[in-house]
């Protein structure tokens, strides 16, 4: 029995849930793309053979939610969260087949506008947390980023107040910039890092016994590897590449999730930045 023997998927798109691998009839296919740009991350779900009562209750509700998660038996992660933008049906010679698009931010995010005036001595840190709010995203890892604005070098920035009006991504941006932080939304929720620096957390380890081919790295110390669908990998994250031809330790910059529950693609690509030379 090989890995992908064991795989397991699980989609749930409004209140249409779809969980197992080759159900009779039923093929669902994906690539769910996901970067550290402010940009929405996109995944697009193929199905095949939706019965007409789910197919109508997608039509009718707008913009439902959807959550893609996929793994093995016993382990099984949560990969992708947002919101369908688009959904479309068709016949493809003897299938119905449902297409639907999808991004983690919504339209609000990235259209989102602020008007409002800060009195003098205001700490970064609140028009963060109102920008934010402006966006409509869950708020991440906040309060951590609020913390290192309040204590960093952009402290004072607004000590004799400011006043915010107009697209509130463009300004979230500039006062990242000021403070040496980039921010990004990840499956809904706001993410802001150190420019360069990636997740408090554990490096996964990519070696022979998981990564798929082999991994290349380029003039910019920026490595490309593929390895079987692990769901904690994901931008911002750090990951080590133990292989006989590239070792590096890199940020995850971009990673793109691949599935087809009739095939044997189910890989993640994964584009990661080491030190810069």
């Amino acid at each position: 029995m090989t890995v992908l023997d064991k795989r397991r998927l699980k989609v749930q798109v409004g209140t249409i849930l779809i969980e197992g691998v080759q159900s009779p009839g039923l093929r669902v296919t994906g690539k769910a793309t996901k970067t550290l740009k402010p940009e929405p991350n996109k995944c697009d779900l193929v199905i095949y053979g939706l019965n007409p009562e789910h197919r109508a209750g997608l039509t009718k509700v707008g913009r439902p939610t959807c959550a893609v998660s996929v793994g093995y038996e016993g382990q099984i992660t949560q990969i992708f969260y947002g919101q369908a933008l688009h959904v479309r049906h068709e016949r493809r010679g003897g299938d119905i087949v449902t297409t639907i698009s999808t991004n983690d931010s919504g339209d609000k995010a990235q259209t989102a506008r602020v008007h409002k005036s800060f009195r003098a001595g205001t700490k970064p840190g609140e028009v963060l947390k109102e920008l934010t709010k402006a966006l409509g995203v869950k708020v991440g890892n906040l309060n951590l980023a609020v913390q290192k604005l309040n204590a960093g070098k952009a402290a004072s920035i607004y000590l004799g107040g400011c006043t915010v009006d107009g697209h509130a991504p463009h300004y979230l941006t500039e006062l990242c910039k000021s403070a040496g932080l980039e921010w990004s939304i990840q499956d809904g929720q706001l993410q802001v890092l150190d420019v360069g620096k990636a997740l408090a957390s554990q490096a996964i380890v990519l070696d022979e016994s998981n990564l798929v081919g082999t991994p290349s790295i380029s003039s910019k110390n920026v490595v490309e590897c593929t390895t079987f669908i692990q769901g904690d990998v994901t931008p911002g994250r750090q990951i080590q590449v133990k292989h006989p031809f590239v070792e590096i330790t890199a940020r995850v910059e971009k990673c793109e999730y691949v599935f087809d529950t009739y095939s044997d693609d189910w890989y993640v690509t994964i584009e990661g930045q080491g030190p810069k030379r």
